[in-house]
């Protein structure tokens, strides 16, 4: 349904099951958490340059001193193709992000998307130019 992926004030717990690989994380102490292309989750500063791998420190380390921090997600978007190949090749949930307000999922096996996107007026030039997001996209590489 429309909205389902609007971020906002998540707990760290929340955060953690809901961060995609290539998405960032970012607390109201001004902390950024993604996942390193090894697959581990790292934290460092926003406004620091992201750490290089042989520096970076494994966020577990700092999850006590994060523990009632509240967390929005920057998602990492893919191009249209990107996202209908991970939806047809590996059956992947994709969103087709409108803006926050208004986004759009489509999972596998269920339909009325067109529908609501045709309610919206939104056009096929405008989904083939939009940012999508692939949901649970692997952690690894």
């Amino acid at each position: 349904g429309k909205g389902e992926r609007r971020m906002k004030n998540l707990t760290t717990g929340e955060m953690i099951d809901r961060l995609n690989m290539g998405d960032t994380a970012l607390n109201e102490s001004g902390q950024v958490v993604k996942y390193n292309e090894n697959g581990i989750l790292v934290m460092w500063y926003e406004g620091e340059v992201e750490p290089l791998l042989r520096e970076e420190v494994p966020f577990e380390i700092a999850v006590s001193s994060v523990g009632q921090e509240k967390w929005k997600i920057t998602p990492h978007f893919v191009t249209f193709q990107e996202a209908q190949e991970a939806h047809i090749n590996e059956n992947k949930t994709i969103i087709f992000y409108h803006e926050e307000e208004l986004q759009y999922s489509f999972t596998p096996g269920e339909y009325g998307q067109f529908q609501s996107l045709g309610n919206d007026d939104i056009n096929l030039g405008e989904l083939i130019n939009g940012n999508w997001i692939i949901v649970n996209r692997s952690r690894i590489g």
